[in-house]
């Protein structure tokens, strides 16, 4: 699993997604249809969470979360689906938007217990 997070870091590193603080800041963007291969692999078995529930400023990407986060998972935020990477962090560190995005691999949000 380790190396599979560096794959997603390397990638996320090649874009040179930036901190985000505000939705603004979201101006990076990737084709999920274009990834193909392992990437869309490991994009298919992230958690997708509702922003809403995991954060306590939804106005602010880089608000601390609510819950302990696992250190990449994607997010819904405004009708886009968010890669998020937190570099173990409690808030989001680096973000790119996924455009075509399947939702229905995801059938639910992830729940918290």
């Amino acid at each position: 699993m380790e190396e599979d997070f560096e794959r997603i870091r390397a990638f996320l590193g090649m874009y040179f997604v930036r901190k985000p603080v505000y939705l603004s800041d979201l101006n990076k963007t990737l084709n999920y249809e274009m990834t193909g291969g392992i990437l869309k692999k490991l994009l298919d078995k992230l958690e997708l969470y509702n922003f809403s529930e995991i954060v306590e400023d939804t106005k602010v990407l880089s608000s601390n979360f609510k819950i302990e986060m696992p250190l990449f998972f994607l997010t819904e935020i405004k009708d886009e689906i968010i890669l998020v990477d937190t570099q173990g962090e409690s808030y989001i560190r680096y973000a790119l938007v996924l455009n075509n995005y399947p939702i229905d691999i995801k059938k639910t949000y992830h729940k918290r217990k």
